[in-house]
């Protein structure tokens, strides 16, 4: 497989060869486009300290993935105890991927105890 990136309009063309034994090459053109995530997680009283610290433990092995642009995590000024990540990603299979991790799997698993309400999470792309 072959990968060849766009930075300037912020999108990877993939083109995949395959031998088809009649007509020889056959290419498959597929375009994966950026993928900008803003997600929202409000703690439950009492528990702020905890989903902050909990959430600050992500942004390592997260950025140490493949498919990961960038990873930042921003504390709500105005109403305390919500927390926003805004994210982008090389396409919506890394984005996938990210949701996969080991490290996503153990905030998933201890989210009913911090979360005052389930995960917001708002998927963009460039236009």
């Amino acid at each position: 497989m072959c990968y060849w990136r766009g930075a300037a309009d912020a999108q990877s063309l993939h083109a995949e060869a395959a031998l088809d034994s009649q007509a020889g090459f056959n290419y498959k053109i597929v375009m994966s486009k950026q993928i900008t995530t803003i997600a929202r997680l409000k703690a439950k009283p009492g528990a702020e300290a905890r989903l902050e610290e909990l959430l600050k433990s992500l942004i390592a092995p997260t950025r140490a993935e493949s498919g990961c642009i960038d990873y930042t995590l921003h504390r709500d000024l105005e109403e305390p105890g919500a927390f926003y990540f805004y994210d982008n990603w090389r396409s919506q299979e890394a984005l996938d991927a990210h949701f996969e991790m080991p490290h996503m799997k153990r905030i998933i698993e201890i989210a009913p105890e911090v979360l005052a309400e389930p995960l917001k999470l708002i998927r963009l792309e460039i236009i």
